[in-house]
């Protein structure tokens, strides 16, 4: 079974286009999805997995979606091998997205934020 779900934050807006010689929608970004284990210095390393999606999955994302979002992914894993011009064979890994769902937006996180350093506060006259 090939199933992936992540959660992250977009890095940048969805490029959003047409597939050539059809009426499909492709929208394409990265997930910056935080590891779930600290690293030697105590801080969580952060990968940038890049995602695809497709049809209504896409137009829902280039209606709601944008940079700084966080957002949980379902897809699966893609690997894609290929010869560059030098005659290197690489691999390209990528997430074919199935399902995006908001979690929160960026403000939101930054109003919550705001409400605790001012429920912290002590100069609160109540």
């Amino acid at each position: 079974m090939n199933n992936i779900i992540l959660t992250g934050r977009l890095t940048h807006e969805p490029e959003c286009s047409f597939i050539p010689g059809s009426k499909t929608l492709v929208c394409k970004f990265n997930l910056a999805v935080s590891r779930d284990f600290k690293n030697k210095n105590g801080d969580y390393d952060t990968d940038f997995i890049p995602i695809e999606l497709f049809g209504q999955s896409a137009e829902y994302c280039q209606s709601y979606i944008n940079k700084g979002m966080k957002v949980l992914i379902q897809g699966s894993l893609r690997v894609d091998r290929f010869e560059n011009n030098k005659g290197e064979k690489k691999t390209y890994a990528k997430v074919a997205g199935k399902r995006i769902e908001i979690c929160e937006s960026k403000k939101q996180d930054k109003e919550a934020a705001e409400f605790i350093e001012s429920e912290n506060n002590d100069e609160v006259p109540f």
